[in-house]
C-alpha cells in the first residue's frame, strides 16, 4: 500500500509539475518593452508648408509652438508638448472662432491660420500696460483682456461689428455703465452695458451666446457668456481706460 501510495504520489506530482511548468514558463520569459514613439520634429510652420504632419498623441517642438500660440491668443491649454485632449479642444475652440473645419486636427489650413493670428503673441499697446484699470480689445484675436497695473487679469472672447456698424479703433473711457440696458433702435437687451464710444458698449448678447460668430454687432463689443460680462462690468468703472486695436 505504501508503495502504491508512492507511486500514485509520484504520478500526481509529476502532473502537477507538467502544469505548473506549463502556466508558469511564458511568465518568466523575457517581456519586450514597449518603445515609446520619437517626439516629432519640426515647428508650426513647417505644418503649414505642408512638410509635417501631427496628430493627437504627438509629442515633441512642434506641439509646444502651438501649444503657446494658442495660449498667446487667450485659448488656454497645457503647455507641455504634447497633442493631448486638452489641445485638441483648445484647437476646436480656434477652428470654430476662426471659421475653419472644427476638426481638432493641426491641418495646413489651420497651422496657417494660427501662424497669422498669433503672429504679435500677447504683444499689447503700451497703455495696456501702465498702472490702472484698461481694457485691451484685440480685434484680430478676437478677445479682450482685462488689465490692472500692466498685469492681465482675464481673457474672453469678444465679437465686433460687421460691414457699415464698424467698432471703432483708439483709446477711450468708460463714460457709463447699466446693469439692465434695452436698444430701443435694435429692440434688445443688452445687460451689463458700460459705454464707451458714444452709443457703443460693451456688454452681454444673448446673439452672441448663441450664434457665436455667426453675425456681429452694431459697433458694441459683444460677450457671449453672461457671467464673464458681468465680471466685466464689475472691473471697469467710470474713466476705465478701453483701448481698441487690430
Amino acid at each position: 500500500m505504501a508503495r502504491r501510495f508512492t507511486t500514485a504520489a509520484l504520478a500526481s506530482a509529476a502532473v502537477f509539475g507538467v502544469l505548473v511548468m506549463g502556466t508558469a514558463g511564458p511568465a518568466e520569459a523575457a517581456k519586450t518593452p514597449v518603445k515609446k514613439p520619437a517626439p516629432v520634429q519640426g515647428t508650426l510652420a513647417q505644418i503649414a508648408a505642408g512638410t509635417l504632419t501631427v496628430k493627437p498623441g504627438d509629442t515633441g517642438p512642434a506641439i509646444t509652438d502651438i501649444q503657446v500660440r494658442l495660449n498667446n491668443i487667450g485659448i488656454t491649454t497645457p503647455t507641455d508638448g504634447t497633442y493631448s485632449s486638452d489641445t485638441e479642444d483648445a484647437l476646436i475652440h480656434f477652428q470654430w472662432k476662426f471659421f475653419l473645419d472644427e476638426s481638432g486636427l493641426v491641418s495646413r489650413s489651420t497651422a496657417k491660420q494660427l501662424l497669422a493670428i498669433s503672429a504679435k503673441g500677447m504683444h499689447v499697446p503700451a497703455v495696456c500696460k501702465t498702472k490702472g484699470k484698461t481694457v485691451c480689445v484685440d480685434m484680430t484675436q478676437k478677445v479682450l483682456r482685462l488689465y490692472k497695473d500692466g498685469k492681465v487679469l482675464k481673457t474672453i472672447d469678444a465679437r465686433f461689428g460687421g460691414p457699415g456698424n464698424e467698432t471703432h479703433a483708439g483709446l477711450f473711457r468708460v463714460f457709463e455703465k447699466r446693469l439692465h440696458d434695452y436698444s430701443q433702435l435694435y429692440k434688445t437687451p443688452m445687460p451689463y452695458s458700460a459705454y464707451f464710444d458714444g452709443g457703443r458698449a460693451l456688454h452681454y448678447s444673448m446673439y452672441f451666446d448663441a450664434q457665436g460668430y455667426n453675425g456681429a454687432s452694431h459697433g458694441c463689443i459683444n460677450i457671449g457668456s453672461r457671467a464673464e460680462a458681468k465680471y466685466v462690468f464689475n472691473f471697469v468703472r467710470i474713466g476705465t481706460r478701453v483701448k481698441v486695436y487690430r
